[in-house]
Parts: structure tokens; C-alpha cells; sequence
């Protein structure tokens, strides 16, 4: 099957696109990323099948090769913590360029979402929007869609005026679900 790719993501710009991110915890969740995508026999180059409302893109996910150490990544990841950070890489880098957006800040714990998406240009959170990021590493579209759902609530219990994005990486049928929420 045959189809166009829309963009291509590169792992490698992830620390240029998070404000305040170091290079080294980018590197880390490049890892984790890349090791799930190895666990789920995914290769670089792989194209990402990204749903967003009935908008159905492709994406080519792509690293570099030579910047990891394979042997201590299969030596130091755990699923968890592999398959969190591992969807933060692919999502932060797919919500810079599925929206209007140009940068994304960490939030502060017991927000009810992961990120704020900005644009550099802005003060403070004017014209911004909460990002809520969750990752599987093996699940059917049964459990793809009720974590959309818990997610969905989650970042709808905080009452802000901005608008929400969560986005679900399904990592063994290489799926991203985005879905809005207007604030």
C-alpha cells in the first residue's frame, strides 16, 4: 500500500522544539522512543498513521542512527517509563506540526496535562492550548479509545478557557489518535 507522507518526523529536533528542555533529557526520551518503536518491530523511517478528527495523515518517523547507544538503551529502559517518554518524543514533535504553534512548556504537576503548547512570540499563556500526552506500547482500538476517553476527562476537570489536545501513540499498530476539547 502506497500512500503520501504528510511530514516527516525527526526525533532529533525534539530539544529545539521544547523550551527549556536540555539535550540530554531530549536524548533520553529519543531513546525511550526509539525503543519502543524497536520492541513493536518498528525501524527508522517508519510512517505513523495519525487520525485527527476524520483527517487521516502519514508521517515518517526517522532518527539518527549513530547518536544511540542500542545496547545500553535495551540495558536501561523499562516499560513504563519507556512507553511515557518514549510518546511524549513522537507527540511534542506531531502537536508543533499539526497546529499554529511553535514551542511547548512543561506544566506543573496536578495540572491535569502533560504540556502548554505556545508560540514564542506570546506573553505568558496568551493564545495557548493544554496537551495531554499518553502512550501504549501493545493495545487494540478498544483500549485506544478509553485511553482518549480517560484522557479526555482528565484535562476536562480543570476549567481553563484554553482549548485541550490529547494525543494517544499506539506503538505496535504505529497510531497516533489527536483529539481537541474547546476550553
Amino acid at each position: 500500500m502506497s500512500v503520501s507522507i504528510t511530514a516527516e518526523i525527526n526525533l532529533n529536533n525534539l530539544a529545539d522544539i521544547v523550551q527549556g528542555m536540555s539535550p540530554g533529557k531530549a536524548l533520553f526520551q529519543i531513546e525511550c522512543c526509539v525503543w519502543c518503536m524497536l520492541e513493536t518491530n518498528k525501524r527508522n523511517g517508519e510512517i505513523l498513521r495519525v487520525l485527527d478528527n476524520s483527517l487521516r495523515e502519514f508521517y515518517s518517523v526517522v532518527w539518527d542512527e549513530t547518536a544511540l547507544d542500542m545496547e545500553k538503551i535495551n540495558n536501561s529502559i523499562h516499560d513504563d517509563e519507556g512507553i511515557e517518554y518514549g510518546a511524549e518524543a513522537i507527540a511534542l514533535i506531531l502537536a508543533i506540526l499539526k497546529t499554529e504553534f511553535d514551542a511547548v512548556k512543561r506544566s506543573k504537576k496536578g495540572k491535569g496535562y502533560d504540556y502548554r503548547l505556545v508560540r514564542r512570540d506570546s506573553l505568558l499563556f496568551q493564545q495557548s492550548a493544554r496537551l495531554e500526552i499518553s502512550g501504549i506500547l501493545r493495545g487494540s482500538n478498544r483500549r485506544v479509545t478509553a485511553r482518549e476517553r480517560e484522557k479526555l476527562d482528565q484535562v476536562s476537570q480543570y476549567v481553563e478557557s484554553t482549548s485541550a489536545c490529547v494525543i494517544v501513540i499506539e506503538f505496535s499498530g504505529f497510531l497516533a489518535k489527536v483529539i481537541w476539547a474547546n476550553g
